[in-house]
């Protein structure tokens, strides 16, 4: 298995996505849970995404943002989730990419609400 690094592209892991450790579109459409973990777990797809390139010296850090508050630790977005009334499930994952130059980024995963979840009773 290839690790990614600065020098990959794209077209390098779309070509041969089996070599850095992910699934062919054909494998991840037979079992999506193997890859993606249960669509109730919103975490456990943060945590895959995370580890997919964590040993890379591609992504300094992963951050959060939840409801205009921004964290590093997982932890501090499901209290506040919690406390502002609502479940992870009511949440949907907005990833995006900041690049930092010299080949690295950080990872900003946004979550917010799926439309037409209200809060809930706690």
């Amino acid at each position: 298995m290839r690790g990614i690094n600065s020098t990959t592209e794209l077209s390098d892991i779309e070509r041969n996505p089996s070599d850095y450790g992910m699934p062919t579109l054909t494998e991840f459409e037979r079992n999506p849970e193997k890859w993606l973990g249960r669509k109730d777990e919103l975490f456990g797809q943060i945590e895959t995404g995370s580890h997919l390139f964590r040993k890379s010296n591609l992504v300094r850090r992963h951050k959060y943002e939840i409801f205009g508050y921004r964290t590093t630790k997982l932890e501090e977005v499901e209290r506040i989730c919690l406390n502002n009334g609502y479940h992870l499930d009511d949440l949907a994952l907005s990833p995006e990419i900041i690049p930092l130059g010299g080949g690295q980024c950080d990872f900003l995963v946004r979550l917010v609400l799926k439309q037409g979840r209200l809060k809930h009773d706690l």
